[in-house]
């Protein structure tokens, strides 16, 4: 799955009351806007914690794969919802 499409999945999925963080795939804040944009996957919202990690990872250039987030795993069958 390309990288725009499991945004696309990921963002339709939190319209429809998705309650967990795609990225680590913890509990969300009731509202969504209590958590983080994401960096990396625009319009999505993130949990606090991932929040931070992004933005220290782009601050040292390793930032984590979309590939690597718990959602995109179970978009990929990787993971079970």
């Amino acid at each position: 799955m390309t990288d725009e499409k499991a945004i696309e999945k990921m963002l339709y999925d939190q319209q429809q009351g998705w309650p967990l963080c795609p990225r680590c795939g913890e509990r969300m804040p009731d509202k969504l806007t209590h958590g983080a944009l994401s960096r990396h996957a625009k319009g999505v919202y993130i949990c606090e914690a991932c929040g931070t990690d992004e933005a220290l990872r782009d601050w040292t250039g390793n930032v984590k794969p979309l590939s690597d987030w718990v959602l995109v795993r179970v978009y990929n069958g990787d993971l079970r919802r």
